[in-house]
This record gives C-alpha cells, structure tokens and sequence, in this order.
C-alpha cells in the first residue's frame, strides 16, 4: 500500500511534458521500469478525456450536430410498418449517422456493392445450411421411425409365429380325432355283426321256424277235425269249420313263414348298410386324413415362409438401426449444421453489420458531395430477427441501386470559378471582419511566431458574384513570393479552421464545419496544393478541402520560424488560389 502511494505522488510529480520520457528517466526511488504498454494506454486515455471535454470526435476533430433530427421518410414509415416496427424504433433507425469518408461516393459505393454482394452470398449459404440442417433432421427423424416399424413388424411376426404354431397344434388334435372315428369304423367293420346281434338273429330265425311248426300244427288239427267222430259217445256227422280252420292255419304260417323271412332279410340288408355306411365313414376319415396331412404340409411350409420373413424383418431392423446410428455418427450430421448455422450466423450479422455501416458511408458520402441531407437511401429495418435476417442483403442492394439511380439524376454540373486572393490586399478588399489584418501587421506576426490567420468571407465572395449559393471548395493552392536559398524548401502549413456552406438561396441555410481541421503541408510554395500531384478526376479520394464550404477561417503556420526569418523576412505576400464550384440562384450572377 505503501509503494503505491508512493508510485501515485511520483506520477503527480511528474511535468506536464511527454509520459513517456518523464517516466522513463532513472529515479533513485523506482527501481523497476515502467511498463510502456501501460503508458501508452494512459495517454491514450487523457487524449480520449481531452476530445471528449472538448466535444472533439475521436481524431480530434469538432463535432457538428443539428439541433433537430432530420424528418423521418414516409416510405421508411410505412417498411416499418409493414414489418410490424415501433415508430420509436423507426426514427431511431432513419436518424443514424455516419461519418464522411476519406474516399469519394463512387469508391465507397462500389465497395459497399461488393459487401453486400457477399451479405447476399453468406444469406444464400446460411439458407442452405439451414436446409440441410432440417433436411438432416428428417433424414434421422425418418431413420427412427424406420427403425419403430421395423422393431414392430419384428415382434408382429414373432406374433404371427405363435398364431402359426397354436394353428399346427390345432391341426394335430384335429388328426387325432379323425384318426380316433378312423380307428373306431376300422374296429367296427373289421368286427362286422356282434355275438349278441348273431343269437339275436338265430333267435329270430328259430322263432320262425317256431311259428311255421305252430301253424303246421293248427292246420293238421283242422284237417283233423274233419274226420268223423265214430268212437264216441255221441253220434254225428263230419265238424266241416275244421277246414277253413286248416286254411287259416296254413295262410299263417305262410305269412309267418314271409315275415320272418322279410325280417331276417331286413336284418341282413340294416346289418349290411349299416357296414356300408362305417365303410363310407372309414374312407371319409381317411380322406380327412389325407387333407389334414396336406394341410400340415402347407403349414408347415408357410411356417418356413413366416420364419424367413422374420428374418428379414430382423434384417431390416437391424439395417434400419445401423442407419440410425450412423446418421447420428456421421460428421455431417445436424448438430454439425447446427454449430456450423450459430458460427454462419454470427458472421453473417457481422457482415450485414459492416455493410450496413458502409453504406451509410456511402451514403454520407452522396450527402455530402449533393450537400442534400434530408435525403436518405439506408434503412435500419431490414434485419428481421425473425427470419435469422434474410434477404437483409438484398434491401441493402437495392438501397444502394436507389441511391446510386439518385446520384445521377442529381449530379449537375456546377459552375466552376477560380478566385485569387492576396493577403497583401485582403484587408482593404474586405473590412467585414476584424481576422483579416493590414499586410505590414500580418508579416510581423509571421516573423515572431510564424503563423498568420485569415477569413474568406461571403461578402469576398459576393463582390463577385453576389447571387451564387452553395460555394464549396475544389481545391486550395498557396503561392509564396520569397526569396529562397539553392536547395531550399518553404516549410509551412495550412489549416482550415472553419468553414460554412449556404446549402440555398434562402439566407441563414447554412452547416457549418463540413471535414474541418483538414491540414495540408506547403514545400514549394509556387501554386502549391500540399499534394505531389494534383489530380481532379483519377484521384479517389477527396482532395484537401474539397466539398467544404468556401466562407472559411484559415490557418498559415511556419514552423521552427527562426529557421525561416530570412525567408519570411523575404515575403512579399500571400497569395491563396481558391478553386470552387457554385450553383446560381438567378438574375445577373
């Protein structure tokens, strides 16, 4: 705690002078160096509190900012609204600013058309990978369910092999029935008539011959009856009933005689159908025999049939869950495209981004070369988070194709003048402001401490042509009379400290401070630019001063002047070469 006490006091102690080297000399109290990577951020950070303090940008430059926020475009309205946008959100957007760039408005287009080329080409690749995401997904998805229904039509057969089973035992019991009746009319035929029917049967047949015997008995007594009855008591003729009594008799046993006859040989023939019909039943189970035995063929080769198609179903299975696995395991597979859509993505918001931002460059660009501000191409709203941005890129393009199409509509030409100045006879040409000073008071200022301030004003400008507006320079050129030695350079620098730009005719339609502190480095000082070569048209970007306003508070400094005096001692005068361009408002200018 200590020693960083004492650091601070030694800092505190430090001059006002360059960190670096102050801190850099030896001290009998630090021991150890200082880290140069911590001064230079210290330094960066005073120079960063100074702009900012002094409403500097972060070159160092002043900042300009309107009053009022330029009006919001109707059709910017409506886009917003039609994507479902807050006005807030809306103004927001449409009132960004960008700054003005080093490179002219054809340059910065053509760039921002190049960007945006490969937003739209980053948008179609991350499209596409988001296709092929899904299109994964499915493929897996698809694969899944391939698997499900095969691992069901697996358990489905085993189903149906149990079925099939349950069927065959079915058909076993199904024969053994048939085979037990088969066996049973076997029995029966092969044991014909009974040994109970057989007595029965000679029963009958003795019963008969029974009754014949009867009735051959009761004829004899009717044939008896009709003898006469000559040993008796009793006297009388011949009993003639015993004949008809003899008929009848006979006429029985005859029908006995048949009946029994007809019943034995009804007998036989039952006995003999019902053979016929244990027969017919025989063959019939042997038939069914037969049948259930082809039947048991059949199923046993549709128990063959089913056991290969569950094979097959466990093949498939087995195919479906490799496929499975390998989709999940493959490099392509969607979580590759997943990670590779979040990496896309961000790069793709990255791109849009500083398209985005070169364009509104561009843009700053077309305003400030047309010197129109209210009118504005680059819209904010078409990233749709939604959507994951797409077609962001080609809202961009055709925002630019919009701005391009109003460059040239727009793009007049000027009138374009040439004014020269001399310092000399500055203040008796232009008594409108007080920074311009007689000659002899200019040189002495030069001489001590080597610079010299002076002022274009309008009224300098409209002695000329006094109904001109929109006067910005095209380029500025010094020339210095003086007397200079062999192998001698003028060493001098000239700043433009303000400058102001009627935009119309209506007075007090000005901005001021367009690209102010532009500085240029004078050597030759014969119509010197500060430029090797001074190029209007092949250059691509901007030259010194050009596009700002041609009312200005300039700057002429003479570095180390004690090295120079001869030479400035030597001056005649200052002469300053305006180059500009001006649009008229009509009448004799």
């Amino acid at each position: 705690m200590g020693r960083d006490n004492e650091f601070s006091s030694l800092l505190h102690r430090v001059p006002d002078t360059d960190t670096q080297t102050a801190l850099a000399r030896d001290s009998s109290t630090l021991y150890l160096p200082l880290n140069p990577d911590f001064v230079a951020r210290w330094d960066k950070l005073q120079s960063r509190l100074h702009n900012l303090r002094h409403h500097l940008s972060i070159n160092g430059k002043p900042l300009q900012h309107a009053v009022f926020s330029p009006p919001i475009s109707p059709h910017a309205l409506l886009s917003g609204y039609a994507q479902s946008n807050r006005v807030g959100q809306i103004a927001m957007h449409v009132r960004q600013q960008a700054d003005i760039g080093y490179y002219r408005f054809q340059v910065i287009y053509a760039r921002a058309l190049t960007m945006v080329e490969n937003v739209i080409q980053l948008g179609n690749t991350l499209l596409l990978l988001l296709e092929r995401k899904e299109q994964a997904q499915y493929l897996q998805q698809q694969q899944l369910h391939a698997w499900d229904l095969a691992n069901i039509a697996v358990e489905q057969q085993k189903q149906s092999l149990l079925v099939d089973e349950s069927n065959h035992r079915t058909l076993l019991a199904g024969r053994k029935v048939i085979e037990g009746r088969l066996n049973y009319f076997e029995k029966q035929l092969k044991e014909g008539i009974s040994s109970p029917e057989d007595r029965a049967s000679q029963q009958y047949l003795e019963a008969a011959k029974w009754d014949i015997a009867a009735a051959s008995a009761q004829a004899s007594a009717g044939l008896a009856m009709l003898l006469p009855n000559i040993f008796g008591t009793s006297n009388g003729g011949m009993r003639f009933e015993g004949a008809f009594h003899a008929i009848q008799a006979g006429a029985q046993g005859v029908a006995n005689e048949k009946r029994s006859s007809a019943q034995h040989l009804d007998r036989t023939e039952l006995f003999n159908r019902r053979a016929q019909e244990w027969a017919q039943a025989l063959d019939q189970c042997r038939l069914e025999i037969n049948q259930l035995d082809m039947q048991l063929q059949a199923h046993e080769q549709q128990s063959v049939t089913l056991r290969l198609q569950l094979r097959q179903n466990e093949s498939v299975m087995e195919h479906a869950r490799l496929s499975y696995e390998m989709l999940n395991k493959r490099f392509s597979s969607a979580e590759l495209y997943q990670w590779l859509n979040t990496q896309l993505a961000a790069f793709f918001y990255q791109a849009y981004d500083a398209a985005h931002a070169l364009c509104l460059t561009a843009q700053a660009c077309w305003q400030f070369e047309r010197a129109d501000w209210s009118s504005s191409f680059i819209t904010s709203n078409s990233w749709n988070n939604q959507f994951k941005g797409m077609t962001a890129g080609e809202s961009l393009k055709l925002d630019l194709q919009r701005m391009d199409a109003a460059y040239l509509q727009r793009n007049q030409r000027e009138l374009e003048i040439t004014k020269t100045v001399s310092l000399r006879l500055l203040h008796g040409k232009d008594t409108s402001t007080s920074l311009n000073k007689e000659w002899t008071e200019l040189k002495q200022r030069m001489v001590l401490d080597g610079t010299v301030e002076f002022a274009l004003t309008k009224a300098l400008f409209d002695a000329d042509y006094p109904g001109h507006y929109l006067r910005r320079i095209k380029s500025v050129s010094v020339s210095l009379p003086a007397t200079l030695g062999p192998y001698e350079d003028i060493r001098a620098t000239l700043t433009q400290l303000h400058n102001q730009t009627q935009l119309s005719e209506v007075p007090g339609d000005t901005r001021d401070n367009l690209r102010v502190r532009e500085q240029v480095a004078l050597s030759t000082g014969v119509n010197d630019s500060g430029l090797f070569t001074l190029n209007f048209d092949t250059d691509e970007r901007y030259l010194p001063f050009e596009f700002t306003g041609v009312v200005s508070r300039w700057r002429l400094a003479f570095p180390n002047p004690a090295a120079q005096h001869a030479m400035l001692d030597s001056l005649s005068d200052i002469i300053i070469h305006v180059r500009y361009t001006a649009r008229s408002a009509g009448g004799l200018g």
